[in-house]
């Protein structure tokens, strides 16, 4: 726990010196996870739930590095209907990302169009045990995962929306082969 603890406040740490030195963006929105193994999320259904955010730039507008810091809560139990409410049993994550971004369309100075390409590594801060009335399924998790983040960033004055796809690539699931947890989330912020 201390660990944990620790390296939250040190990713804190590193948004004000870069964040505020550069730029930084706090939001919150949407978030939405699927796996490829059937008998975590059945087909048609996914885990849904709401993120919030901070990312830390360092560059210009037209190209910049970023770290983040995400704290997802998604359903436990997969539905075919999207909502924010998130019931017990819950999955509880904590993302540190890295990446860049850079710009495909201007406006003007105040309206941009970016890409945003980052890496995550997704630490489960809550998930069912294998031995619990919460999971059924039986399913022992990984502690951490990682993926690949590819998405849009529309800045429009001071507000920024943002719509990302992360894909899994190492298994959520001990032991088991194609149960990879991958993301689509939306999200809107202010930046600094």
């Amino acid at each position: 726990m201390k660990c944990r603890q620790l390296a939250i406040i040190s990713i804190f740490f590193s948004f004000y010196f870069v964040g505020f030195g550069q730029g930084m963006t706090i939001y919150s929105g949407t978030s939405s996870m699927k796996s490829d193994l059937l008998s975590l999320t059945a087909k048609n259904k996914s885990h849904t739930g709401y993120l919030v955010g901070a990312d830390g730039r360092l560059g210009d507008d037209s190209f910049y590095f970023m770290i983040g810091l995400q704290y997802h809560q998604l359903n436990f139990f997969p539905t075919q209907k999207f909502s924010l409410k998130v019931n017990n049993p819950s999955i509880d994550i904590i993302k540190g990302r890295g990446g860049l971004a850079f710009r495909i369309w201007e406006v003007s100075k105040e309206i941009q169009v970016r890409i945003r390409l980052m890496g995550s590594v997704d630490y489960f801060l809550k998930i069912p045990l294998a031995v619990s009335d919460d999971n059924p399924s039986n399913l022992e998790f990984n502690e951490g995962v990682g993926g690949a983040v590819g998405g849009f960033e529309f800045d429009i004055y001071f507000l920024t929306l943002n719509l990302e796809y992360q894909r899994g690539f190492f298994n959520s699931v001990k032991n088991t082969e194609g149960s990879s947890m991958h993301y689509f989330t939306t999200s809107l912020g202010i930046n600094f």
